[in-house]
């Protein structure tokens, strides 16, 4: 035998053995498909708000403001007359700006209502003005009364027409005038005042 078959003989088992050892770190390496192992999406925790408490959308969110002003009570006289009433009605529709140029064109039922606000109470009456009888007719007149919860109190009274006693008829009404404005704080006198008066008054009162 040559010596170069002894040798290849002898190298032989060396090269098995190395393509054995490399097949097994072949498959090790790569017999098994890689395997991408992706990362988990880590826990979010919502914050919670305790029960009642706003919400973050509400919190942004300005609040909404209420009107603290309000209007006067009426107060309806019972057993009121066709005829009274009808005089009231009229009183409260005159515009306040005919009576006061200083006052918007606002009905004066209304004005009033408005201006001595939530704090006050309202009584409308139908009167003969405080007038004396005459022969022959008596005036007209519708009047306001506000008085405040702290006893402050305002009076308007307006001349709307007159009624024929002889012989006896209807209410003729004419154009409304104001024939006087007071008003009387509590262990005070009576106190002449500008119908436009009523909104400082109002103000004191509150």
């Amino acid at each position: 035998m040559s010596r170069e078959r002894i040798y290849l003989l002898l190298a032989l088992p060396l090269i098995i053995a190395a393509g054995v050892l490399l097949w097994k770190q072949y498959v090790e390496y790569y017999g098994k498909p890689p395997t991408a192992e992706l990362p988990m999406p880590s826990q979010v925790t919502l914050p919670i708000s305790p029960a009642g408490a706003p919400s973050a959308s509400s919190a942004a969110l300005p609040p909404q403001s209420t009107s603290q002003g309000g209007v006067a009570v009426e107060e309806v006289q019972k057993h009121r007359s066709a005829q009274d009433e009808e005089t009231v009605k009229r009183g409260k529709a005159v515009p306040a700006s005919t009576l006061d140029a200083s006052l918007p064109h606002q009905a004066l039922g209304d004005w009033i209502a408005q201006t001595a606000g939530a704090s006050a109470r309202v009584r409308w009456e139908a009167n003969h003005c405080d007038q004396e009888r005459t022969q022959d007719e008596l005036p007209v007149c519708a009047q306001a009364n506000v008085e405040f919860s702290e006893g402050t109190k305002f009076q308007a009274l307006l001349l709307m027409g007159s009624q024929p006693l002889k012989p006896h008829a209807p209410v003729q009404y004419g154009e409304p005038s104001l024939m006087w404005a007071v008003y009387q704080k509590p262990e005070a006198a009576m106190s002449p005042a500008p119908l436009g008066a009523l909104q400082r008054i109002a103000g004191e009162a509150r």
